[in-house]
């Protein structure tokens, strides 16, 4: 619960902090949730889109939203979009991939290991799981969040 209101202030602050497209970072490890410089959220932000925007297969509703509870109880990093910010993604659950827009406020991935298995969205009241991204843009984010890669 603490640190969803440390994650609340954080995402008010950014919000009063800048008018127009706003983008909150926040690395959560252990009991501390860890804000991001300003400077450095916007970057995160456009490669978790990237991130997104370069996956190629969708989940079910099923392993999406237990994929969420999961992600918010183990390490993980947590970027969230006011207003919910458009990213098209080319992806099927089976059979050829289909070009669609999401409406995404909330980015969440698991940070522990080199690769998250899955890069979950909150759209609207509905939470989309998405995996079999590009590794060029994994590496991007994991490069700039310096994120190590033992388990």
């Amino acid at each position: 619960m603490r640190a969803l209101v440390w994650l609340a202030f954080v995402a008010l602050t950014a919000t009063s902090a800048a008018a127009g497209d706003t983008v909150a970072v926040v690395i959560f490890q252990g009991d501390r949730p860890t804000v991001l410089p300003l400077e450095n959220q916007d970057q995160i932000g456009r490669l978790a889109v990237e991130m997104l925007a370069s996956a190629g297969y969708e989940t079910g509703p099923a392993i999406a939203e237990q994929g969420w509870r999961e992600a918010i109880r183990r390490p993980h990093l947590y970027v969230t979009f006011v207003p919910p910010r458009a990213v098209r993604v080319r992806s099927s659950t089976a059979g050829p991939a289909v070009e669609q827009e999401l409406q995404v406020a909330e980015i969440v991935m698991r940070i522990v290991g080199e690769w998250p298995d899955y890069i979950l969205v909150r759209e609207r009241e509905t939470v989309r799981a998405f995996s079999k991204y590009g590794p060029r843009e994994a590496e991007s984010l994991r490069d700039a969040l310096r994120i190590g890669t033992t388990r």
